[in-house]
């Protein structure tokens, strides 16, 4: 497991979000970018980048665009 990096199960019990629908969020946030995934023993699931390069908005457009937002109104 790499340093910082969760499994789904792990992110699942730590949110109570219900592991499969979980598993579907972040597969879109792993095809934006957002997150890096690592199958097999040792993989886990990490931010791709440091949560200060990352608005609310990239996590929204990422799982479900907003099409009429261009920027994050939150700056």
């Amino acid at each position: 497991e790499a340093p910082n990096s969760r499994t789904t199960a792990q992110i699942a019990e730590a949110t109570r979000v219900p592991k499969d629908y979980l598993s579907k969020i972040l597969q879109g946030l792993a095809k934006k970018g957002i997150v890096e995934t690592q199958r097999g023993v040792g993989g886990g699931i990490a931010l791709a980048k440091a949560p200060s390069e990352l608005t609310i908005l990239d996590v929204v457009n990422a799982v479900e665009p907003i099409k009429r937002f261009h920027t994050c109104p939150l700056k």
